[in-house]
């Protein structure tokens, strides 16, 4: 193959190896090629120049707002669009007349402009595939031999189609990349935004240089005007993803039924005052307060529907839960399951027996086990102004059904609700957690068990019992309809979190520092060896711990 010679810049009359690179850099000799579009290399040069400036304003971008190293290089890497639209592009060409010689020449503008493009003859890759074949008259012949009738008529209908089957499958693509970098990979939806205009600068330089060469060539006639469309309609890539709206929609059909839509939850509403310059209060208006509920039965079917390898687990698990004959203790504690509280539970314990369903195949229901974690997450600075304003309460659920080191994975992992932490201070756990309404005598019930997406109402759906349509054990496959039920068995939280879930002080007392005994700190015997398991000579036994019937009765005692 021939070594390719240097370019003669028409600015500055030198010679350079890569005139693209050198009109970055000059715009004065940039200028000189605007106004003249005859020469195909200088056409490629200019827009490639172009193309440099738009990725290094992206790349600038992407500094900027401190995007991480392996979120770039994943979407540099992904490079589906690109690809899908130099290859439909060239089977449109060839289904359409322009696979010869002419339509080379009409390909090329669009293969120079994507990086890579492997050639038929050699297969090398290269990143201007129409010079390496204007210097290698041998790669040259595998193009040739594809040549039609350059005036053949072109099919609107079929291309049309062609185009629709296209755009859907780039738009599914592209929805998937846009939501795993706002979803996945927690990118802010300004970097997104920003990241999409580029991207939708570059392919419009790529469209409208195209559209210039075709017009400068034999091809400006109305099969030019075809050609163009064909170009712009392929580079195409964000039609009907150009706002955020837009994205979540596109993204909610291509998941279906994964996809669990958050259900905006009333708390109650109060009025918002302020004070005058006399210290009196003037009502200013009235806010209501809500909470953010993931229904947790929708999470549960969506698993069960689309992981495998989960409901596995839970199968199993449910089995070994719903033995007809007592279950043996177990001899050592490595799990939750082995506890005892998990032991004695009346319908996942080992005496609690199956529990009966009526369309599944082995006549016994589904058993899940639950374990709730609370916590709060500070969104501002933690040691700011703004600490405690915006603190926000999340509930999350994870299935003890799955194995130990799968149940605390991000995947699986349920957050339930979500909730400001005033609200939580204003309304109280009964109302944020368990849903209770305030019982008034203008309380109606819900018209639906089904609307309470608390996490207290989901349970007690599962509870009574849930239909879902799991996959089938036989060796047919399918789905049957089996009844699920769920209980929560373990509830998780640091110090604080807690006493906010349990009639305590939120902060522990210098004399009382204990909530689960009756430790005093002044008490004579205070710093004594002791024991709560047996006593000895050398232990005692004097502080007593709190139960949970104890600590009821002390609640419904009336106050002094």
């Amino acid at each position: 193959m021939l070594k390719q010679p240097h370019e003669v810049c028409r600015g500055c009359s030198k010679s350079f190896k890569q005139l693209d690179k050198h009109l970055t850099w000059a715009p004065s000799c940039k200028a000189a090629y605007a106004a003249e579009w005859q020469d195909r290399s200088a056409q490629t040069a200019v827009y490639l120049s172009t193309v440099r400036d738009v990725r290094h304003d992206v790349s600038e971008m992407l500094g900027s707002k401190n995007v991480s190293g392996t979120v770039v290089d994943e979407l540099k890497s992904d490079s589906k669009a690109c690809d899908g639209a130099v290859n439909n592009v060239a089977e449109e060409l060839q289904s359409s007349g322009h696979a010869g010689p002419a339509g080379l020449d009409v390909a090329a503008p669009v293969r120079s402009r994507q990086p890579g493009d492997k050639c038929r003859g050699c297969g090398k890759s290269f990143e201007h595939l129409d010079k390496h074949l204007k210097w290698s008259s041998s790669c040259m012949v595998a193009y040739a031999t594809e040549r039609q009738d350059m005036s053949a008529p072109v099919d609107l209908t079929s291309e049309t189609a062609r185009r629709e089957v296209y755009l859907s499958t780039v738009r599914d693509d592209v929805t998937q990349m846009l939501g795993n970098l706002r979803y996945g990979k927690n990118v802010s939806g300004t970097v997104v935004d920003e990241l999409k205009m580029g991207i939708m600068k570059l392919c419009d330089s790529a469209v409208k240089d195209v559209a210039k060469e075709l017009q400068s060539s034999d091809l400006s006639g109305p099969v030019g005007l075809k050609v163009a469309e064909l170009f712009r309609s392929r580079l195409n890539w964000f039609e009907g993803l150009q706002t955020k709206k837009q994205e979540i929609s596109s993204l909610k059909k291509i998941l279906g039924g994964a996809w669990v839509e958050p259900v905006q939850r009333l708390l109650g509403s109060r009025n918002v005052t302020s004070e005058g310059l006399k210290g009196e209060e003037h009502s200013v208006r009235t806010e209501k307060d809500y909470c953010w509920d993931i229904p947790l039965v929708e999470q549960i079917r969506a698993l069960i529907q689309q992981n495998q390898v989960a409901w596995k687990d839970i199968l199993e698990s449910s089995k070994r839960w719903s033995s007809t004959e007592p279950r043996p203790p177990p001899v050592t504690i490595a799990d939750i399951p082995d506890g005892k509280l998990f032991c004695d539970h009346p319908k996942l314990g080992l005496c609690s027996g199956p529990i009966k369903c009526s369309s599944s195949s082995d006549g016994q229901a589904i058993k899940l086990a639950f374990k709730m974690y609370f916590d709060e997450v500070e969104i501002a600075n933690p040691i700011g102004f703004a600490a405690g304003v915006h603190s926000i309460c999340c509930f999350y659920v994870s299935l003890i059904n799955l194995e130990p080191e799968k149940r605390n994975r991000l995947e699986n992992t349920f957050v339930v609700t979500l909730a400001l932490n005033t609200d939580l201070k204003r309304y109280g756990p009964l109302k944020i957690i368990a849903g209770a309404l305030e019982r008034t005598p203008n309380t109606k019930p819900l018209p639906d068990p089904l609307m309470d997406t608390s996490l207290g109402g989901q349970m007690r759906l599962l509870d009574a019992g849930v239909q879902m349509e799991v996959p089938c054990e036989s060796a047919l496959g399918g789905y049957e309809k089996r009844t699920v039920h769920g209980w929560i068995v373990v509830c998780c939280a640091d110090y604080p979190a807690a006493a906010k879930m349990l009639p305590n002080a939120t902060s522990a007392s210098a004399l009382l520092p204990c909530r689960q005994c009756d430790w005093q700190r002044k008490h004579e015997k205070a710093f004594a060896p002791s024991s709560f398991v047996r006593s000895s000579p050398s232990t005692l036994r004097c502080w007593k711990l709190r139960t949970t019937d104890q600590v009821c009765k002390k609640v419904k005692q009336p106050r002094s």
